[in-house]
């Protein structure tokens, strides 16, 4: 992840705040910010920092529990599609966009790559074992 804020050249966090919510929270968050009534997967918040503070910025990571059981798979654990909502997140945060295909693939692969990488350092509760059909969900 040091690498991708290293590539978009953020800032850096000082604070990161990880709320995990539902459906309904999701939602609220979405409505509130964005002015979309609709839950999605992630919600990923930038601020700066504030004026006459050391530090960088700081960010909110807003992840729907739902969303990721149920979008679990077979070979992909609940916990892992949660840390992929993260890693989007933490992308999004870095200041990676995922409006255009090009983009979503990027991103994918950068997520995927981290999740390799927290697999190999034991911080996942089972081997990563990349979907079959993770392709056609970019």
């Amino acid at each position: 992840m040091k690498r991708s804020i290293q590539t978009h050249n953020c800032a850096t966090f000082t604070e990161i705040t990880l709320v995990l919510t539902d459906d309904s929270g999701i939602r609220d968050v979405h409505q509130r910010c964005f002015g979309q009534d609709s839950t999605t997967d992630v919600i990923s918040l930038n601020y700066d920092a504030i004026p006459g503070e050391a530090g960088g910025r700081s960010g909110e990571l807003f992840v729907n529990l739902v969303c990721a059981w149920q979008n679990a798979r077979k070979t992909w654990a609940p916990s892992q599609e949660l840390a992929l909502y993260i890693a989007h997140g933490c992308d999004h945060l870095a200041g990676a966009t995922d409006d255009t295909s090009a983009g979503r693939q990027t991103m994918r692969r950068r997520e995927l790559r981290w999740l390799r990488e927290a697999a190999q350092l034991g911080l996942l509760d089972k081997p990563l074992l990349i979907p079959a059909d993770e392709n056609r969900r970019l």
